[in-house]
C-alpha cells in the first residue's frame, strides 16, 4: 500500500529585509523596509527520523538568501518579489514542494499597517 509523503510545513514570519520596491522616483533611490512571510511545505520524513538539519530547510539559510537577493535588487512592484522569491525558494531547495511568500510594505499605504501581495508556487509533479 501506497503512503503518502508526512508533508510539512517550514514557516518564518515578519522577516525584516530591506529593498529598493516602488513605482515612484522617490521610491527607486533609497531602501525601503519590507516583511516576509514564508510558508514552505515540504516531506518531513527524513528529517523527523533522523532530527537532523541536512534532511529540513536551514530557515537561517533562507533569511539569509532572501535578505542579499532583496538588497541587490531593484523592483517596482510588490508582485514580482512574491513571484520571483518563490521561484527563487524552489530553485535553491529542491525539497520544498510549495512555497507562499507574502510581501508587505508598511510605508505603502499612510492610513494602513501595510499594503501586501501573496504568491504560491508548487513544483510541478
Amino acid at each position: 500500500m501506497h503512503r503518502p509523503a508526512p508533508l510539512g510545513t517550514v514557516e518564518i514570519r515578519d522577516l525584516t529585509v530591506d529593498c529598493v520596491v516602488g513605482v515612484y522616483p522617490e521610491e527607486r533611490e533609497r531602501l525601503q523596509p519590507l516583511r516576509l512571510d514564508l510558508e514552505l511545505e515540504l516531506d518531513f520524513a527524513a528529517a523527523s527520523a533522523r532530527d537532523e538539519l541536512g534532511h529540513t530547510v536551514d530557515y537561517a539559510a533562507v533569511a539569509a538568501l532572501l535578505d542579499t537577493w532583496l538588497n541587490e535588487q531593484k523592483f517596482k512592484l510588490l508582485e514580482t518579489i512574491a513571484v520571483r522569491g518563490c521561484a527563487l525558494l524552489l530553485e535553491r531547495w529542491p525539497a520544498i514542494t510549495r512555497a507562499r511568500l507574502t510581501v508587505k510594505k508598511p510605508s505603502a499605504v499612510a492610513e494602513a499597517a501595510y499594503a501586501a501581495a501573496r504568491y504560491e508556487l508548487r513544483r510541478a509533479p
